[in-house]
């Protein structure tokens, strides 16, 4: 991580909401690196992904509250999550900013 995004927080207004969205979690890549550093700018955020393997990711991301979608509940997911990405539904709202990354 880089060290002044350890330290340093994005300023969010009030009553916004911000949403991180990352396609899977199973092992640190290069996007997961971006998404650590967003999730240390985004500390209060809440990240949303399509299959979450528990202890996969760096505990920056771990700390944050991750919504999983039922995807991961299917058979195989953690090994064939690639092949249900058509299955995954984008959701969004008005209050919500979305800052979306991939590996």
């Amino acid at each position: 991580m880089i060290p002044a995004a350890r330290e340093a927080t994005a300023p969010v207004p009030d009553g916004v909401r911000i949403a991180l969205v990352h396609d899977w979690l199973t092992g640190m890549r290069g996007g997961e690196k971006v998404l650590e550093v967003l999730c240390g700018l985004y500390p209060r955020a809440e990240l949303f992904t399509l299959v979450h393997v528990p202890g996969s990711v760096a505990p920056a991301i771990e700390r944050l509250r991750i919504h999983r979608s039922f995807v991961s509940h299917l058979p195989l997911a953690k090994r064939l999550y690639r092949h249900y990405l058509p299955l995954f539904r984008r959701r969004s709202s008005s209050s919500t900013w979305t800052a979306s990354t991939s590996s």
